[in-house]
């Protein structure tokens, strides 16, 4: 009797284990880091909104094609210069937020916390909260700007 009990135990630990572990996101499949750039990025000065009419605000777009996703559009507002975190000399803090969209409709928010130093800004990257297509869509990684030339290490990507 012992001996049936211990493969449908197993079993039963396994079945357990993975519906405890399941979550909002679903664990990454298997993807290697890759660096997309927006080849035909843009971004200009725009007037900030509240509450940050003090700061110093940018907006830009781009599009890329990212492997998993195919070809993708984002839009984002920088607020940089108001924000009470530390930064290295000759830096201010930043934000970004803005969205992500795919050539299928689907779209996600873009949210990222880092630093400007002149016309270099690096953010973290997190890409959540989507619908479509992109519902369960979930990014990490780093922005990297250069005056306007804009490039995604993406670290991590779930879409399930």
């Amino acid at each position: 009797m012992m001996r049936r009990l211990g493969p449908v135990l197993a079993i039963a630990v396994v079945l357990s284990a993975t519906s405890a572990c399941a979550g909002k996101h679903s664990r990454p499949v298997a993807f290697t880091p890759v660096r997309v750039s927006f080849d035909d990025s843009s971004f200009g000065a725009v007037l900030c909104a509240k509450p940050h009419e003090l700061a110093n605000c940018f907006s830009g777009t781009g599009s890329t094609t990212l492997p998993p996703l195919g070809k993708i559009t984002m839009t984002r507002t920088v607020v940089s210069g108001d924000q009470k975190r530390t930064a290295p000399a000759g830096c201010d803090p930043a934000d970004t937020v803005g969205t992500l969209a795919g050539t299928n409709g689907g779209s996600a928010h873009i949210s990222g916390t880092g630093t400007l130093c002149g016309a270099v800004a690096t953010y973290t990257l997190l890409v959540d909260g989507g619908s479509g297509a992109f519902a369960k869509l979930h990014l990490t990684g780093t922005i990297h700007n250069d005056g306007g030339a804009e490039s995604w290490d993406v670290a991590s990507f779930a879409n399930s």
